[in-house]
């Protein structure tokens, strides 16, 4: 135990805050942040199968380190400007703002310790990628993967290319691919990423330029960004056969039309569409697309006349169409129809991005509440 001062380490409030505030939660067990000493100030944290550390540009020579509860400490921290002194001392954090001090009780590090098991072996270097793209990419592909309701298909398949990577989620209705390029110095892997515990690790980070992504000799994956790096289990057995889904050969017909138009109107027609399914019809007609809101028994319940081209129609859940635009973003789509076992694809995207979702007709009942 401490029993005297140690030097006081000066660190930036807001940066120390919104740190706390990224590193990964522990929804098991006690909910604690190691504070370490060196070069920089490190914090580590460790729960439900992640772990992070995480380095902060302040000195913190002769700081001897500490566990101690992150909950007082961000509630002390919330609100507070300027720089912030943290000092040990008899067992206690104390730590000095703007017109503030108070302490905090530490837990005995050899009681209490912080374990980071994952990051302290050595691993093999897998990719190297752009860090908000893969971000942003995996965020979306989480989020369809957690709401599926087959166990199968709620993770994330990451598959390893000569300069590329690919993300594919599913929820049993839609399909999303991400293509990323990578410095892949060892293509051809497959891995599945659990999505809760892989977006923790990947949000503890400050994502900087780029994440190098390391394979340890468990069944786990460290990632690297400038100022620290994460860690996080890997999923078990197989994912969905998703290659027999994309369609094959040309589209039966085609739909271009402006994505934020048709966003527009899919959400005026979702306000009036039968509930179940959210259908939703669109055809193609001269220089014009309709989009017509569709009832239990398929009936239109609205029109509306969009600019636009193409031939064919399609009937699609509205709401999945709505959010596979949202990730497509600002542009002009091209909707694309395809015959498929189960009555029938739309596809869509833009670089690096494709979804595929699959048609409704009268007689499937292809919706979900939601």
């Amino acid at each position: 135990m401490i029993t005297t001062a140690t030097r006081p380490v000066l660190v930036e409030t807001g940066l120390l805050l919104k740190t706390l505030k990224r590193l990964p939660p522990v929804r098991w067990g006690r909910d604690a942040v190691a504070l370490a000493g060196g070069e920089h100030l490190t914090l580590r944290r460790a729960g439900d199968g992640v772990e992070a550390e995480v380095r902060l540009p302040f000195p913190a020579e002769g700081f001897p380190g500490a566990v101690v509860p992150r909950k007082p400490l961000l509630e002390l921290l919330e609100g507070a400007g300027g720089m912030v002194e943290l000092t040990l001392e008899e067992g206690w954090l104390k730590v000095r703002g703007r017109g503030f001090s108070a302490q905090i009780f530490t837990y005995d590090p050899e009681a209490r310790p912080v374990g980071v098991s994952l990051l302290t072996g050595e691993a093999n270097p897998l990719f190297r990628v752009q860090a908000l793209a893969f971000l942003e990419a995996f965020g979306e592909a989480a989020t369809l993967a957690r709401a599926s309701s087959h166990e199968k298909a709620r993770k994330v398949l990451l598959e390893v290319e000569a300069g590329g990577v690919r993300l594919v989620a599913t929820d049993g209705y839609r399909l999303y691919t991400f293509s990323l390029e990578a410095e892949t110095p060892t293509p051809g892997v497959e891995l599945l990423l659990k999505p809760e515990e892989a977006l923790a690790a990947l949000k503890a980070l400050d994502p900087g330029l780029s994440f190098t992504f390391l394979r340890p000799g468990v069944n786990a994956l460290v990632v690297e960004a400038f100022w620290g790096r994460a860690a996080f289990p890997l999923a078990e057995k197989d994912f969905v056969p998703y290659r027999k889904v994309l369609p094959q050969g040309e589209p039966l017909g085609r739909i271009r039309v402006e994505a934020r138009a048709l966003r527009e109107a899919l959400g005026r027609a979702l306000a009036v569409a039968e509930p179940k399914n959210h259908g939703v019809e669109l055809q193609a007609l001269g220089e014009e697309v309709r989009v017509r809101a569709l009832g239990e028994d398929f009936t239109p319940l609205s029109e509306e006349a969009l600019p636009g081209e193409g031939e064919g129609g399609l009937r699609v859940n509205g709401r999945y169409l709505l959010g596979a635009l949202e990730v497509f973003g600002p542009g002009k789509v091209e909707l694309a129809l395809h015959p498929h076992a189960q009555g029938g694809l739309v596809a869509l995207g833009r670089e690096g991005y494709r979804a595929y979702i699959t048609l409704l007709k009268p007689a499937q009942d292809a919706g979900r509440e939601g």
